[in-house]
């Protein structure tokens, strides 16, 4: 993509950036949606206790080597 065509749709150098972080902000507050609707339904199943909160959940998913161990075995896959 050319400088031309980012300036025809970004006039100047903030609206670029600002149309990213939207984007952005706005995918993470739909994957949260997703993530609270997920939760919804594992205290529906009794598979979690209704009071463990969202951030217990993420704290157990993202210190637990079994993600990072799943992902290397898939781009080694691939």
């Amino acid at each position: 993509m050319g400088s031309a065509v980012l300036h025809r749709h970004f006039p100047s150098r903030w609206p670029l950036p600002q149309a990213v972080l939207t984007d952005r902000v706005r995918a993470l507050c739909d994957r949260a949606e997703e993530l609270r609707a997920l939760r919804r339904r594992a205290v529906d199943v009794g598979a979690v206790r209704p009071d463990v909160a969202m951030a217990d959940l993420l704290t157990l998913v993202t210190r637990s080597p079994w993600p990072r161990r799943t992902r290397a075995r898939t781009r080694r896959s691939a």
